[in-house]
Parts: structure tokens; sequence; C-alpha cells
């Protein structure tokens, strides 16, 4: 093997290829194939049934096409599209699907997945999931959850007096302003911040 270009395998995970040590195999028990390093990613033909039975597929008859029609804020489309629609040819061409988007003009927001098969939906599928989830890891908390300090009066009165001692004492002379310091009254302690974007994540 050499150094610079080792073997790489896939695990039966919805077809995802990884760049890992073969010997690997022998830890997880599973037995691992190679892969076309021109095809990034490969569609897994024997997905389990629950993937395979996936209840919002809905096949046409007269075009022989499945579509996988999906809910995705649109402040994501950005990320989804990519400069010159490139990374939305990325996802289409290793998914073997075509993906519907709708124009920034448009209220909607459902994005359509279709394919010859299940398989490729579904892929299409979890490679826009992978996207929206890496793109939400960029984005600032928007929710926090605390403990508010000033049911506690003499915690308050405490942190006043602290206040008011080191201006007194040190703002004319190092040029401190009150503005500087929050409140008492809303002092808090945060135990937790998450991302929430929709009334879905907030459920």
């Amino acid at each position: 093997m050499q150094p610079l270009n080792p073997q790489t395998i896939v695990f039966p995970v919805v077809g995802i290829p990884y760049r890992c040590n073969t010997n690997i195999s022998q830890l997880v028990g599973v037995r691992l194939s190679s892969y076309n390093e021109d095809f990034p990613f490969q569609q897994d033909e024997n997905m389990d049934e629950a993937d395979q039975n996936h209840e919002e597929i809905e096949f046409d008859k007269s075009t022989g096409k499945y579509t996988l029609s999906t809910y995705v804020l649109r402040k994501f489309y950005g990320n989804l599209i990519g400069k010159g629609r490139e990374i939305q040819r990325e996802i289409e061409i290793n998914s073997k699907t075509s993906i519907t988007i709708p124009h920034k003009q448009s209220s909607s927001e459902i994005i359509s997945i279709r394919g010859n098969s299940k398989a490729s939906v579904i892929m299409g599928h979890n490679l826009i999931s992978a996207k929206i989830d890496l793109a939400k890891q960029n984005l600032p908390f928007s929710h926090f959850f605390n403990i508010p300090l000033a049911f506690c009066e003499s915690f308050v009165e405490r942190m006043n007096g602290i206040i008011d001692h080191i201006f007194e004492k040190y703002g004319t002379s190092r040029g401190l302003d009150r503005s500087i310091v929050m409140d008492p009254q809303r002092m808090h302690l945060t135990l937790l911040c998450i991302k929430l974007f929709s009334s879905d994540d907030e459920i």
C-alpha cells in the first residue's frame, strides 16, 4: 500500500465511503468493499427495509420516477445551491437525482428530490441533511437557558455595592464608564446555549 494512496473502503451505512485502515474490518466484524475513487458516493442498493419503505417517497407511474419532498428553511438554500449551483450539482451527481429548489422569490420551503430509485432519492436526502447540519454548526446560538439572579435581593444589593465602590474609587482615574457593567437586576447564570431555527426545532 502506498503511504499517500491508502485503500478506501465503504462501510454499509447508506453507501458513504470512508478512508481508514482495512484492518478495521476485523474490529467491527463487517465485510468491507473497495469503491471507485472517481465516484465519491455510491448508492447502496441493499438499503435496509426501513429506508426502502420511506413513507414520504412517491412513485409516478407515468415517468417511472421516485420523488421525495422535504422541508428546508430558506436560510439554508445558499448552502445547498452554492456558487453557480456547484453544490447542488455535486449532490445531484453523487446521488444520481435531480433536485428542485424553490426560486428565491417563492415563499415555498419544500425541496423536491427525484430519481430512478428509492435508494437514490434517500441518498439525495441524506446528503442534503448533511449539508444543512454542517451549516448549522457555523451559525450562532439563537437561545439559551439561564437562572436569573435578581430573585435574590441580597445578591443584587451586594453587587450594587461592589459596583459603586469600584466606580467611586477607580471610575474617574481609569476612565471607566458604568455602561460597561451589566445591571445586577439582569444578571444570570447561563446553563445551556442552543440553536433553534424553526418551530419544528422547538418541538
